[in-house]
Parts: structure tokens; C-alpha cells; sequence
């Protein structure tokens, strides 16, 4: 091999001449490849007034135009960053450099204003997963008095405009032996742009409940919510609405409502937040990216 496999560096031979152009031409493969910034990656036609050290991406197959065709082949043969930097230092001369892609890359793309993976030819926004645990100690006041539609508690105010990509509530306490007389507090989750107003009223984003409907908590009896409940944790299923659901920056989210009844017909004490003394701590984690 006359050069490394992943950013082109040409390695360098005892007493070539070559050496020294060679060496440039390495730094500036270095210069374009650390911490990639690139101006775009869909230009094809060759930048009028490039400066030094910027980059464009051009594809595999990709048509080029101007000086980069006449450099490069009218036709891009591979993925690669193509680099605007001296091409000759003593002589202060300027030109374009062209460095491989390799198969996965990560850089920032100015002209989208963000941060992105590069995977299998495909340039994709790179997304930081966030957490929030929101957990709500109840102590003595059990059972929670559940007064219709108005009890909320909030969770937080949405920083910036949120997709959700999971939820999950646990309960921590003196589990009740046997099973059947655990408390498991499930209620709904919802969001608003004016959290003055009755709690009925806002965007709903998780079904109170073990109904496994849309956005319900992923049980279809309580007794089975509330082994997940006391354990490794009870997720949220469905598509809808919690999968699909954007909140817009601003909002305040929030929980609370849970039914006194059981719509399935088992144990509404177990349901509600009645008979539920037994619960120290409820956690309720939410994982969320910037949409």
C-alpha cells in the first residue's frame, strides 16, 4: 500500500523526492478531514470564489461541471470531499484537492445548519437522544384525591420543539403482598401552550390505563402493569399518538388524571390512586430528541 486506507495520507519513502510534496499534500488531507466542515453536500457545479479551506461533498456518480469536471472527471468515480487549499506552498498557489470518503464519516454541513452522519452514500441528521425523569414523591397524601379532570403535575417545559421516542413509569415503595393489592398509579400525559387551563383540555400524548390503545401503557391487565410497574419499568406502545406526536417548544407537559375505574373490569382500587398508601416514588422517563 502507497497510502492509509482510510484518509488517503501518502506514505512517505526514505530519500524519494517526492517526500516533500508528498507530505503537503498529506496535511492538507488532514486539514479537510478532521472535524469535517462542509459547505454542502448536493453542489455539483465548481464554487466561483472558493476560500481557503472549504469542502463540498459530491457523490458517486455524481455530474460535475466546471473546473471539478475537468479535475476530476465529468463523472464522480467515488464519494468524496473535494477541498479548496494551497497546492504548492512556496509558491503560494491555490487549487482543489480531492479526498476519499470513507464508507461512515460525521462532519457539520453549513448550508443545513446542522450535524450529520455520513452511512452508506446517504448524509442523515445526527440526533442527540435526551432524558427526563420526572419523579413525584407522594408520601402521606395517598391516596391522591383525583378531583375529575383539573389534577396535573409537571414534568417540564419543552426546550426546544420535541419528537418523543419512549416513555416509561416505575414505582417505588412497600410493595403490598400479594400482588393484587399493589398500587400502580397510571395516569395520562398530555401537553399545552397554556397550562392555566383545565388539565381535560390539553393535548393528550399518553392514555391513562392498561388499554394498549393509542398511546396507552403497554398492559392489558393491572395486574400485569403493575409487575412492570414495581420492576424493570411499564413503556408506553403504540404508533399513535406518542411515536408520532411533535410538541412545539414552550409547551409544558404533564401527568395526572388517572380514572377511578377500571375500564377492563378488573380491580379499580388497584387502578386509580386509591389503595395505593404503598407508593413512595413514581418516575415517569420520557426519551425525546430535537425534532
Amino acid at each position: 500500500m502507497t497510502s492509509s486506507p482510510h484518509k488517503g495520507f501518502i506514505y512517505l519513502t526514505d530519500g524519494a523526492d517526492g517526500n516533500e510534496e508528498n507530505l503537503s499534500k498529506s496535511l492538507r488531507i488532514l486539514d479537510a478531514t478532521t472535524q469535517i466542515i462542509l459547505e454542502s453536500v448536493t453542489t455539483t457545479a465548481t464554487p466561483q470564489q472558493p476560500q481557503p479551506g472549504q469542502a463540498w461533498f459530491v457523490a458517486n456518480g455524481a455530474t460535475l461541471t466546471g473546473d471539478w469536471a475537468t479535475l476530476f472527471g465529468a463523472t464522480s468515480t467515488s464519494d468524496q470531499i473535494l477541498f479548496w487549499g494551497f497546492t504548492d506552498y512556496q509558491e503560494q498557489t491555490y487549487g482543489w484537492t480531492s479526498v476519499p470518503v470513507p464508507t461512515a464519516a460525521f462532519g457539520y454541513i453549513v448550508d443545513q445548519e446542522g450535524r450529520f452522519n455520513f452511512s452508506g452514500g446517504v448524509w442523515t441528521p445526527q440526533v442527540k437522544v435526551q432524558q427526563l425523569d420526572s419523579t413525584r414523591q407522594w408520601g402521606a397524601s395517598l391516596p391522591v384525591a383525583n378531583s375529575g379532570t383539573s389534577v396535573a403535575f409537571i414534568m417540564m417545559q419543552a426546550p426546544f420543539t420535541m419528537n418523543i421516542l419512549s416513555c416509561t413509569i416505575t414505582h417505588e415503595g412497600t410493595r403490598s403482598t400479594p400482588l393484587s393489592d399493589s398500587g400502580c398509579i397510571l395516569p395520562r400525559i398530555a401537553f399545552t401552550d397554556d397550562p392555566s387551563t383545565n388539565f381535560n383540555t390539553w393535548t393528550e400524548l399518553v392514555t391513562e390505563g392498561p388499554t394498549q390503545a393509542n398511546g396507552g401503557w403497554n398492559g392489558t391487565t393491572i395486574g400485569g402493569c403493575t409487575t412492570l410497574a414495581y420492576g424493570d419499568g411499564l413503556e408506553v406502545v403504540g404508533t399513535e399518538p406518542i411515536f408520532s406526536t411533535t410538541i412545539p417548544k414552550g409547551y409544558t407537559i404533564a401527568f395526572g388524571e388517572w380514572s377511578p375505574t377500571d375500564p377492563l373490569g378488573s380491580d379499580p382500587d388497584n387502578y386509580s390512586s386509591q389503595n395505593s398508601t404503598d407508593i413512595a416514588f413514581t418516575t415517569i422517563t420520557m426519551e425525546y430528541t430535537e425534532a
